[in-house]
C-alpha cells in the first residue's frame, strides 16, 4: 500500500470556500417571500416575548408588593412558554380532562402567563400570528433570549445596583443641597468636595463580627 493510498487526503487537495452573497443568489425565488414572512413573524414574536415577560414581572411585583420570586422564572423553559403563548395554536395539555402530563413547573408557568395574557394582548393591541414549527423555533430563539438576559445581568448588575442605591439615598439631591449652601457661604471648591465626600459619598466599611 502506497502512502497516498493509506492517506488519501494527502493526494487530493481539499479546498473550502466561503462565499458572501445576497440571499437571492442562493435561494430559489419562490422561497424568498415565505422566508421574509418567517423572519418578520419570528422577529415580531421575539420582540413581544421580551415585552410580555417584562409586563408579567412588573405586574407580579406590583400585585405582591415586591415579594415576587423573579429568579424562579428567569430561565429558558419559562421564556419558551411565553413565546408559545403569543402564537395562535391549539393547546392540548390535558388540563381540561385532568390528565395532564406536563410537569408542575410548566403548569405553574402557564398559570402565571394566562393570568396576564388577556390584559397584555388588550393593552399591546396584539394579535397572535400562526407559525409552523413553533416549538423548534421557540427553543432556538428563547435560548438566545435567555443568554441575553444572563449576559445583561452579569454586565450591568453592578451599575444598576449603584443607580438604585443612589436613588434611594438621594445622593444627587443631598450633594446639590450641600453645594448650594456652601457656595452661598463662599466656601472653596476643595472644602465643598470634602464635605460632600465625608457626609454623602464616602464608602461605608462594615467590620466583621
Amino acid at each position: 500500500m502506497t502512502e497516498e493510498e493509506s492517506h488519501p487526503e494527502s493526494s487530493t487537495e481539499r479546498r473550502i470556500m466561503t462565499i458572501k452573497s445576497t440571499i437571492q443568489d442562493i435561494w430559489k425565488s419562490n422561497y424568498i417571500e415565505p422566508l421574509h414572512k418567517l423572519v418578520d413573524i419570528t422577529n415580531h414574536l421575539v420582540t413581544h416575548t421580551y415585552f410580555f415577560i417584562k409586563y408579567i414581572f412588573l405586574q407580579e411585583m406590583k400585585n405582591t408588593k415586591d415579594a415576587f420570586d423573579m429568579n424562579a422564572y428567569v430561565n429558558k423553559k419559562f421564556i419558551v412558554e411565553v413565546f408559545l403563548s403569543l402564537i395562535e395554536r391549539q393547546v392540548r395539555d390535558g388540563a381540561k380532562t385532568g390528565k395532564s402530563r406536563l410537569g408542575n413547573d410548566v403548569l405553574l408557568f402557564r398559570a402565571l402567563i394566562n393570568a396576564h395574557k388577556d390584559s397584555y394582548f388588550r393593552l399591546a393591541k396584539y394579535t397572535p400570528p400562526k407559525l409552523t414549527n413553533a416549538q423548534q423555533i421557540a427553543l432556538y430563539e428563547c435560548e438566545k433570549i435567555h443568554t441575553a438576559y444572563i449576559n445583561n445581568i452579569r454586565k450591568h448588575f453592578g451599575n444598576r445596583l449603584r443607580m438604585f442605591l443612589n436613588f434611594c439615598c438621594k445622593i444627587k439631591q443631598r450633594s446639590a443641597d450641600i453645594r448650594t449652601r456652601m457656595t452661598k457661604a463662599r466656601y472653596s471648591e476643595a472644602n465643598i468636595r470634602d464635605v460632600i465626600y465625608r457626609t454623602v459619598t464616602q464608602p461605608v466599611v462594615f467590620a466583621p463580627d
